[in-house]
């Protein structure tokens, strides 16, 4: 259940308030339990050091036995009467953005459209995405219990990018090859980079700067449609599905007569590389970001008629080494205009302090968040101290 509060004006509003909204519901629940039809519980539960963004009630008629579990999320209402046909103001996903907070944070805000994402697609994929969530409960939640897996909206958000671009949006196609093409994508998940511009795009500098830094994660990416702080792909248990997606591969209904007739999906989408020529304008081009160089010098002679023999490429990325109290410089791999901030989640992610936690220093003085790398005049194989508040 979503609740939208008025007393929420911003996304910082309710990261700072929130605490105090969930204490306030508990503690009327408790007041009020003996004048309801219902007992109700309430379960703790801790998300690392950060403040539960959700109150989990455990419910049970007093007339029977049956009981279900349901999250309570308190949200800032972003979107007031927006229609999800439209496309939000970009200005809503700037303020999302410059709130800074961790990843997927502020989604509840955001749950009209990405319903909506789903809930509007042709009848039959409807069907196929029934077929992959039966595949994911019965061969991969009830198999792990207990282990951490994707979530069920990223495998959602994973078979309607298959069906996009394996069936150019159809809605004839055949479901056998649709089930095959999703197993494929999940043993293949490493490869995976995917996101969507129907309610985001990159026109606006902010939103477009933070999609690119997105983009750059550790693979699998795929950006929530309709929150881009939100990738998917993150956490663990990718592993385990595609352990069980190789299986399913071998089993006789993902077996076709032809098998070269199947969807052919690219495992991210093509992104833009700009070529930059003496004497010359910059030449743009979409590329699949897995192609070999020489695909792109064919693709260079046939649009600007020019024979390329050698195609010079910079590296993006450096190597930073991270100190810790103990003494310990554990290196990352990471971009030049990355900030500070994506480099606390890298460590936060190889199982450091949590981003809240870190001091990050170089020099003798303290990086702050919002900054680039490249600004701050870090270079390959800079050294740079962390600190753990206490």
């Amino acid at each position: 259940m979503i609740l939208f509060l008025s007393c929420f004006v911003s996304f910082q509003s309710q990261s700072l308030v929130r605490k105090y909204i969930i204490n306030f519901i508990e503690e009327k629940l408790d007041c009020c339990s003996r004048s309801l039809a219902y007992s109700i519980t309430v379960i703790h539960h801790r998300e690392g050091n950060r403040i539960p963004r959700s109150l989990t009630l455990q419910i049970q008629c007093r007339k029977s036995t049956d009981v279900f579990r349901m999250d309570v999320l308190p949200a800032f209402d972003a979107l007031g009467s927006f229609s999800p046909d439209s496309k939000p103001e970009p200005e809503i996903y700037e303020s999302l953005i410059t709130a800074s907070g961790y990843p997927g944070e502020f989604s509840p805000s955001f749950t009209q459209l990405q319903r909506h994402f789903v809930k509007s697609r042709p009848f039959k994929l409807k069907n196929l995405l029934r077929l992959v969530k039966f595949w994911y409960l019965k061969y991969v939640k009830d198999k792990y219990r207990g282990e951490a897996v994707p979530s069920k909206y990223a495998l959602e958000l994973l078979t309607i990018y298959a069906w996009e671009r394996g069936t150019d949006e159809s809605e004839n196609f055949n479901m056998d090859e649709g089930l095959v093409a999703v197993m494929k994508l999940l043993r293949d998940y490493k490869d995976i980079c995917i996101y969507w511009t129907k309610y985001y795009d990159f026109q606006n500098e902010t939103v477009r700067n933070f999609i690119k830094q997105k983009l750059k994660e550790c693979r699998p990416v795929i950006l929530d449609p309709a929150d881009p702080t939100n990738n998917l792909g993150r956490g663990r248990g990718w592993d385990l599905m595609a352990r069980e997606a190789v299986y399913c591969l071998r089993q006789a209904c993902c077996r076709t007569e032809d098998p070269g007739h199947g969807w052919h999906v690219q495992r991210a989408r093509d992104v833009q590389v700009t070529v930059k020529q003496t004497g010359q304008k910059p030449l743009t081009l979409s590329v699949n970001p897995y192609s070999p160089i020489w695909k792109m010098k064919a693709e260079i002679k046939r649009t600007n008629r020019v024979n390329v023999r050698v195609l010079e490429t910079i590296p993006p990325e450096i190597q930073v080494f991270v100190k810790d109290a103990n003494g310990q410089s554990i290196p990352y791999a990471i971009y030049p205009d990355d900030t500070i901030r994506d480099l606390k989640e890298k460590i936060e992610d190889a199982g450091g302090p949590l981003v809240k936690d870190q001091i990050l220093k170089a020099q003798g003085r303290t990086l702050w968040n919002r900054r680039r790398l490249e600004d701050l005049d870090i270079e390959d194989c800079d050294t740079i101290t962390l600190i753990k508040r206490s």
